[in-house]
């Protein structure tokens, strides 16, 4: 089943669109504390980056948690420079018999946008903070990005 879920990256509506099945989320998993689906107070991060090239900035990104009750419960959408918003979720722990599925703090993201071009990211949750974060895009010329993400009021949206 799909469901879609809309993550604004500062001016930019975009579409995300999440499928999975809705284990219950923890504070301590790589849902950032996200309230649950629908609630209005998606959290906002200031994201730094360094590209490949050289290249290196900053973007306020919204992460919001899809419908409460629907696969898209434990999964949230992450924004990237450019207008790009892949679907995130929590990278699963234990072992192969035993899976624990939205338990980690690691996170892995694809894109979920109907682009033919393959995008993906990772990283990690630790407490407020996104770090370790990797995206390769898919667009030409190709480019590696690293990241990370923290809590700043001037990415607050009203």
């Amino acid at each position: 089943m799909r469901r879609e879920l809309v993550a604004t990256v500062k001016g930019t509506a975009l579409l995300v669109l999440l499928l999975g099945a809705p284990p219950a989320a923890r504070a301590d998993d790589c849902l950032l504390g996200l309230p649950e689906g629908g609630a209005p107070e998606s959290l906002w991060r200031r994201c730094d980056f360094k590209r490949d090239d050289g290249f290196a900035g900053s973007y306020c990104t919204q992460f919001q948690r899809g419908p409460a009750g629907t696969e898209a419960e434990n999964r949230f959408g992450m924004g990237f420079p450019g207008g790009t918003v892949l679907a995130c979720g929590c990278k699963a722990t234990g072992s192969f018999e035993t899976p624990e599925f939205s338990g980690g703090t690691d996170f892995l993201c694809s894109a979920r946008d109907g682009h033919t071009a393959s995008q993906a990211a990772s990283g990690s949750v630790a407490g407020e903070n996104i770090t370790g974060g990797q995206y390769i895009d898919g667009f030409p010329p190709y480019h590696t990005w690293v990241f990370e993400c923290v809590p700043d009021e001037a990415c607050q949206q009203p």
